[in-house]
């Protein structure tokens, strides 16, 4: 009798012992993929941010591909300026005049969206947002210092997901 229960005894202590294993691998299992989810949305922000400082860069450094790709209908690459930091108008109409799509592609932006603004001393005055960011899961923006008609003005790059 003393050797059943002994048996009984290791029995009971060895499906507890199970029990726990099994309780800290799944506890392990579940932080682990926490973890890794929180790295994924961490890589894809880091991913959306310099895609979208890369674009704020082009659009407001460099003169586009041809410089005067405003006059053309087959262009590369858009810009807003014909100096650097100097706001063009004329781009910018030509830009905003655009298909969406179109710029989408020529700033190999496909799977996003964006939008454009310029404001001086707190005062909107210019946007391009043909598509409403309220659903975005992920949403970045860049400022810069601009000029616009002799006096500076903040420029401001949104992309979304």
């Amino acid at each position: 009798m003393v050797k059943n229960n002994k048996a009984q005894i290791e029995s009971i202590d060895l499906f507890f012992s199970v029990i726990v294993i099994v309780i800290m691998v799944g506890i392990t299992v579940v932080s682990f993929n926490n973890e890794l989810t929180k790295m994924n949305r961490q890589s894809q922000a880091y991913g959306l941010e310099v895609k979208a400082l890369e674009i704020a860069e082009v659009l407001i450094m460099q003169s586009g591909n041809p410089e005067n790709w405003h006059l053309q209908a087959d262009y590369n690459t858009p810009s807003l300026v014909n100096e650097k930091r100097i706001i063009y108008l004329e781009k910018w109409n030509a830009f905003t005049d655009s298909n969406y799509e179109t710029l989408k592609q020529k700033m190999n932006i496909e799977e996003y969206q964006f939008e454009l603004k310029l404001e001086q001393n707190g005062i909107e005055l210019l946007k391009f947002a043909p598509i409403s960011d309220t659903q975005a899961i992920q949403k970045i923006s860049i400022q810069r210092t601009v000029e616009y008609n002799g006096e500076i003005a903040q420029f401001t790059f949104t992309l979304f997901q």
